[in-house]
């Protein structure tokens, strides 16, 4: 298993197992305990010291052409956004990548630096992280990860062991172990996970994987070990359809042989076999039915990169929807990433924040600049608007709280755009052309 997949997988696949099962009183009390009140903030910062040195689609090209800086923007307003954090990526060798995460507080302040090494097949060997001490001005060790791949494969690991920096004695104190066994077709069959000081208390996990006759894995058993005891809390079921997961459904185990629905993922792909819709689902007792709980939907384009991303909480107290938009540059490489969540008062997509990328040797991942006002006319209108734009211009036109309204038309026809249909009051329209953005404020009457 690679490491980040036995995090993602493994310990999302744990915490719900084993917070669902809290109810059912399946985990020993002390398991559940720490569980609820230590996991959430370690898989943070397992996440933030292993989260991938180069995002999807950033290709290295002979050195000559490779990330080097991220930027975010946010509070975004009609005219205006604040770059409130950047990542910057530095390359001593061939196989070491540095990563140092900045906030902005008037000035560019370090935050979080993160050393990846790699071996000479490009996989990862150790994963430092330091955290910045403002007090002291120095970088004080937080985290280390050790991996050991496994033989040639460039994603499977034979262990890794998380390491955490004790203050009070200056050493690392393992955290977490975590050792993969294989058959002899390099399938993974067994996975153990021991925790040393994570949680103040000393457990270990192991997930047990079995594989159909067309080599799927299709089923999963998860047990906890305390105090020389283990027991089977967790059992994973999963279908596929030409070796692609269609349906996985995680049952507690109650006894050997009574098995709670806990909750269930169903997957449909795309004809070109991506990713298309994901439906989560957790089992109401209630209703003794399933409870659509999130969908996730995805965008490709041509070339088979994702271009959006939308997310639907179906909560009725409280339900959410996020959309993130990826665009690329000539050479292929993300280099805007857009998060918008929608407004559902409003019923409209409100844009949160903006990530953009940098490469050496080009350009085109520059962020969006102001190029001074937009002339518009007539102003007041009491529909249609004139602008002095090309038809190549993204024009947007916005709210008083800078939130983006969809007009009748807007895209230009003979130099104008309509927005009669929009309520009376003060609204800005931006057109970017290229990374130059101009902004006027028209009056609808």
């Amino acid at each position: 298993m690679t490491i980040k997949t036995v995090l993602a997988a493994g310990w999302g696949l744990l915490l719900a197992a084993s917070l669902h099962a809290q109810n059912q009183s399946v985990l020993p009390p002390t398991v559940q305990q720490h569980l609820k009140t230590g996991a959430p903030q370690r898989l943070a910062q397992l996440e933030r010291l292993l989260k991938p040195v180069q995002p999807a689609g950033v290709q290295e090209r002979g050195g000559a052409f490779r990330l080097d800086s991220v930027v975010l923007f946010n509070n975004y307003t009609a005219v205006d956004s604040f770059a409130q954090s950047k990542t910057v990526f530095e390359y001593p060798s061939a196989q070491l990548t540095v990563q140092t995460e900045y906030v902005n507080a008037g000035d560019w302040l370090p935050f979080s630096r993160t050393t990846q090494k790699t071996d000479a097949l490009g996989r990862t060997t150790e994963a430092f992280g330091e955290a910045y001490d403002p007090d002291a001005g120095v970088w004080v060790p937080e985290s280390r990860v050790q991996g050991y791949p496994h033989g040639n494969s460039l994603t499977l690991v034979d262990s890794f062991t998380l390491s955490i920096w004790d203050e009070t004695s200056a050493t690392w104190q393992v955290a977490i172990h975590n050792e993969t066994s294989f058959d002899n077709q390099d399938r993974p069959v067994a996975i153990f996970t021991y925790f040393a000081q994570l949680f103040g208390s000393e457990f270990s996990f192991l997930d047990e994987l079995s594989y159909n006759a067309e080599g799927d894995n299709d089923l999963t058993i998860q047990s906890v070990e305390e105090q020389g005891e283990w027991t089977a809390f967790t059992r994973i079921e999963r279908t596929f359809d030409q070796h692609r997961e269609v349906l996985s459904t995680s049952y507690v185990i109650a006894d050997s042989t009574t098995f709670i629905p806990q909750n269930k993922t169903e997957t449909e792909y795309t004809p070109q076999g991506q990713t298309g819709v994901v439906r989560d689902y957790n089992w109401d007792f209630t209703a003794d039915e399933w409870l659509l709980v999130q969908t996730t939907g995805y965008l490709y384009d041509d070339d088979g990169r994702t271009t959006a991303q939308v997310n639907d909480i179906a909560d009725p107290d409280n339900p959410e929807r996020k959309w993130i938009q990826y665009e690329y540059n000539a050479n292929g490489d993300l280099f805007v990433e857009a998060n918008h969540n929608w407004d559902f008062n409003l019923n409209t997509w409100v844009l949160v924040d903006k990530s953009y990328y940098y490469y050496s040797n080009t350009t085109a991942g520059h962020e969006v600049t102001n190029d001074g006002p937009l002339a518009v006319s007539p102003n007041p209108t009491t529909g249609f608007v004139r602008l002095p734009a090309t038809e190549k211009g993204k024009i947007v036109v916005l709210n008083v709280q800078g939130q983006s309204v969809q007009p009748a038309q807007v895209q230009l026809n003979n130099g104008q755009i309509d927005i009669s249909n929009l309520p009376a009051g003060l609204y800005y329209i931006s057109v970017q052309e290229g990374n130059k953005r101009r902004t006027g404020a028209v009056v609808k009457q």
